[in-house]
């Protein structure tokens, strides 16, 4: 008996052996990856490419907060004057397995930790992988198993997006077990784990599950096609549509909340119909030039190869075989390989198929769904390895040999890549294309030669280089990327430093404010300070059009410190600010300077209002919603109503600041003063010398964004009233809701202020003269003034227009004053009636006092279906104000009022998640007793709406895109 447990023992241990063993092969690369490259903790440097420094690491911050009791999972304090974190928690895989080792990091080396959880992903996806391979191909040899699980751990897509987006990598590493299910579900009727692995993926990761399901429902489509008899197929049918629905409705308590918020949020907005769409994509030329977005198309196929090989040849030896014609299985099979192969394949060619796989748009990441591609190709040649590869038996000095060769190699490549010019991408093109090409030659060949069957030990040595050298060049950043400034993730490290160097408290209403934008967007997760900053790509749709007309800065779907005035920021209840240029101090002063390697400084706002403001109900009956800019234009017949224009909206500060001076301090009188009198206009020109000189300060390197040799200045002078904060900004009202980069202001305009040119921090460069950039093209403070002239003079570098024209007539010109005395005479004023705010991770509770005049609060929360407001216990209906607050009514006497953030339609998706939880166990328990028998007709219908999905997919998401791209294609390469 025991040496029967013994044996048992043995043999359950080197079962699990042979399970880990693709994961040790690859843990063991990606640790000699990171000791070479020097990638934490075995260096400084990190794997922080993009979103994985952008946004991956502040969120992170955000999860390690909620692990520890310091947040809520569902909310985020510190971003976007608040966000709901509902659609960021599934699109960045927040609630997935592999977080439980972010609990062990320490808080401030979040950054650093994404080379660990990137290796421990890895590790997962050669286990998985071996796993599925090991219970669909199990008759294959264990080298070759092993071989493929862990070519599927460094496929193209993980080498390019584990150092970008790592959240990804959690559904990469999962994959295999959907598809496991899938399979077991086919073949022996059993519903359950498909079900589970249908709503961990959604759970995890809605975005990457869908397309998930979209291949499933393709790939099935095929399989019942060529491998199902009619029975069969509609059975199977209704399999994959019960058990594919079931598996999502139990996610509803996460989906239903992630649309919710994606309904409301500036990530949807297209109006035009879904016919003008679908055209828009299929005319999209595929290739365009050697950018990063083609260098991610091809590296998709980076280490396939060899499968490609394996495929084409089994697809040819079958054919070949005696009584082909009559083997039916064989012909079914291979055609249902090449469905598969044309599955994955097309929406690399066809632009407008990889659209549709995206549903509808991207921006960069090129091939979101490329796992598919490398677990396809990986599949179909295990289908094929028998009649391909043969295991040999090496001879053990010829091994050693072989593998000391093998090294060599490896290291000979790590040389030559580090020898590729920085910052190119076709030389990275050129380099991995002729990795793949050498490859895929070698293997045609040794098929070729070799008609005993391809050795293993030798296409292990080939895949062995192969590896390394897409590890080694892809893990970590890659020389050759181009990176913009806020790509860099050193600001996490700057944040950091910055927060314990100056001892920065923690605090979501107490907010901080970065004006030269040094520490990028996200640095408020990390500092753990509420601030109006944030790149969480979750804020609500009209927030930030409004941060716009309030005065700041605009750029993709980010909110900005930049832009915002004395007055803007006392409003939502800025209190410090930290910054590496000095402030003025009119307006700030120093509490601490930074010590040691810090060199930010930290600064006491010296205007401030009280987190929540008691005022009249009339401030809630006030407009603030008018375009006054825009409305002026119409009056004077220079504009029409109908199309927004976040430019013309360039004056609207002004207004919006009176209106809401006025309604909080009952002042008719003005808080901005319009200033700014254009008293002349000058032409000059500079050398082709000066030119390239300007180019260079301004970062306006490329051809297409290069300065003109003729200048136009424009000279503004006034005389400032009384002591004021004055602020100023330029607006390009012909580029629509575009960004500030497709105008010919960008990065083209200085700006003098009495004689003095002015800095336009932004991020990447505090020292930066030119205007507009990116991040800093709203407001710009030019300094404070007190019954004195000013001249400012605009100098464009970029001011005639695509046929030579001079066309600085197109921008307005704004500049207004912020009266100082009558700012600090308001805050005196309320300085007396400071509310008590107190708050957990998702409330904050207020408690002021009201009067028969004053009975309105409000409060620089922005309003959404996700609050739920009491005043003294009593719910109470809440108004928007002025698109960053929210208004409430209080009674006489002592208030407490308390917001309480809550996901919309929360409850809903529980209720829906628990009740088919409920449903599907009586059903299993009833199915258990007696058998539950689905009638034929049911089946029947569920594989009729099946094929006829599959058709209409195959016609709109593949034959036309398809055709559509060869002549667009043709089109562009012609340049027709």
């Amino acid at each position: 008996m025991e040496i029967y447990m013994n044996n048992s023992s043995d043999n359950k241990g080197k079962k699990i052996l042979g399970y880990l063993f693709p994961g040790l092969i690859t843990l063991l690369v990606m640790l000699i990856v990171l000791v070479a490259k020097g990638i934490w903790p075995f260096g400084s440097s990190r794997i922080d490419l993009f979103d994985n420094m952008q946004q991956v690491a502040p969120l992170y911050a955000h999860l390690w907060d909620a692990m520890h009791g310091d947040a809520s999972i569902w909310f985020d304090w510190y971003t976007g004057l608040g966000t709901n974190v509902s659609m960021s928690m599934s699109a960045f895989s927040m609630i997935s397995p592999f977080n439980l080792f972010l609990y062990l990091c320490p808080r401030d080396y979040i950054l650093e930790f994404i080379s660990v959880f990137t290796v421990i992903k890895t590790f997962v996806m050669s286990v998985t992988m071996y796993a599925f391979i090991n219970k669909r191909y199990n008759s294959l040899s264990y080298n070759i198993k092993a071989l493929f699980a862990v070519a599927y751990a460094f496929c193209g897509y993980v080498l390019l997006y584990a150092s970008c987006f790592t959240p990804w990598m959690d559904i990469v590493a999962l994959f295999p077990l959907l598809m496991m299910a899938l399979d077991i579900m086919e073949k022996t009727g059993k519903k359950l784990f498909y079900i589970i692995m249908v709503a961990v993926m959604f759970i995890i990761n809605y975005y990457l599950a869908a397309m998930s399901l979209v291949y499933i429902l393709l790939v099935g489509g095929m399989y019942l096609i060529f491998m199902c008899d009619k029975k069969e197929r509609c059975k199977k049918a209704w399999n994959v549509g019960i058990g594919t629905f079931t598996g999502i409705a139990l996610s509803a308590f996460m989906l239903i909340p992630v649309f919710a918020q994606l309904s409301q949020s500036q990530r949807t907005g297209n109006t035009e119909s879904l016919v003008s769409q679908y055209f828009s994509w299929i005319s999209n030329p595929t290739f365009r030039s050697f950018s990063l977005g083609e260098f991610e198309r091809i590296m998709m196929f980076y280490g396939m190869g060899l499968f490609f090989v394996i495929i084409f040849t089994g697809i040819h030896r079958s054919m070949k075989a005696v009584g082909y014609k009559n083997d039916e299985a064989a012909r079914r099979f291979n055609w249902y390989a090449i469905s598969l192969i044309a599955i994955v394949m097309v929406q690399a060619i066809a632009e407008g198929t990889n659209i549709m796989w995206h549903f509808g748009s991207y921006n960069g990441y090129t091939l979101r769904n490329g796992y598919i591609i490398a677990f396809t190709l990986i599949c179909l040649s295990c289908a094929y390895a028998d009649k391909v590869l043969v295991n040999d038996c090496i001879k053990k000095k010829k091994a050693v040999i072989q593998a000391v060769v093998t090294i060599i190699i490896c290291a000979v490549m790590a040389v030559i890549y580090d020898k590729l010019p920085v910052n190119s991408y076709v030389a990275a093109f050129v380099f991995f294309i002729a990795v793949f090409a050498v490859m895929l030659v070698i293997h045609i060949i040794g098929v070729t030669v070799m008609k005993n069957g391809y050795k293993v030990s030798i296409v292990i040595s080939l895949v062995t280089v192969e590896v390394f050298i897409g590890a080694f060049a892809m893990t970590g950043p890659p020389k050759f990327y181009t990176y913009a400034p806020y790509q860099y993730g050193d600001y996490v490290q700057l944040a950091v430093n910055a927060t314990n160097n100056l001892g920065i408290s923690s605090s979501p209403v107490d907010r901080v404010t970065n004006p030269d934008l040094s520490m990028n967007a996200n640095y408020p997760l990390v500092m753990k300070r509420g601030s109006l900053s944030s790149f969480t790509a979750a804020l609500q749709k009209n927030t930030q059009k409004e941060t716009v007309r309030w005065g700041h800065s605009k750029y993709f779907l980010w909110a900005l410190d930049s832009g915002g005035t004395v007055f803007s920021d006392a409003l939502i209840h800025v209190t410090e600010a930290v910054n590496i240029n000095k402030l003025d101090s009119s307006l700030y002063t120093l509490e601490k300077e930074g010590t040691e390697d810090n060199e930010y400084d930290l600064y006491k706002a010296n205007y401030q209002l009280p987190f929540a403001m008691v005022t009249s109900s009339r401030l809630s009956s006030i407009d603030f919603s008018k375009d006054f800019t825009k409305l002026s234009e119409v009056s004077q017949q220079n504009s029409t109503e109908s199309g927004y224009n976040w430019n013309t909206t360039a004056m609207d500060w002004i207004y919006l600041h009176n209106l809401m001076y006025s309604a909080l301090s009952g002042d008719s009188d003005k808080l901005v003063t319009e200033y700014g009198k254009l008293s002349g206009t000058g032409t000059y020109e500079v050398s082709a010398a000066q030119t390239a000189d300007i180019n260079k300060a301004s970062d306006n390197t490329t051809p297409d964004k290069s300065t003109q040799t003729t200048h136009v200045v424009q000279t503004y002078k006034d005389k400032i009233s009384g002591k004021a904060a004055v602020y100023m900004s330029v607006a390009d009202c012909n580029i629509g809701t575009s960004d500030a980069n497709v105008s010919n202001l960008f990065r083209s305009l200085t700006i003098k202020v009495n004689g003095k040119q002015i800095d336009i921090p932004t991020i990447g460069n505090v020292s930066n003269k030119y205007y507009a950039t990116d991040y800093n093209n709203g407001l710009i403070y030019i300094g404070t003034f007190e019954n004195e002239d000013v001249t400012v003079e605009l100098d464009y570098a970029r001011p005639l227009d695509n046929n030579g024209e001079v066309s600085v007539g197109n921008y307005i010109f704004t500049m207004g004053g912020i009266d100082l005395d009558k700012l600090d005479s308001l805050c005196k004023k309320y300085e007396n009636r400071q509310s008590e705010v107190t708050y957990t991770n998702n409330s904050v509770t207020v408690k002021v006092n009201g009067s028969s005049t004053d009975d309105y609060v409000m409060v620089p929360i922005i309003k959404s279906d996700n609050w739920t407001v009491t005043v003294n216990g009593e719910k109470r209906e809440t108004k928007d104000i002025a698109g960053m607050f929210t208004g409430v009514s209080v009674n006489s006497g002592e208030n407490e009022i308390v917001f309480t953030f809550k996901p919309a339609a929360k409850d809903k998706g529980l209720l829906i998640s628990v009740l088919v939880l409920i449903a599907m166990i009586a059903i299993m328990v009833v199915d258990h007793y007696k058998n539950i028998r689905i009638p034929g007709w049911m089946q029947a219908c569920a594989s009729g709406v099946y094929m006829a999905i599959i058709v209409v997919l195959a016609v709109l998401m593949f034959a036309i895109p398809l055709v559509a791209s060869i002549i667009v294609n043709i089109r562009y390469v012609l340049g027709i």
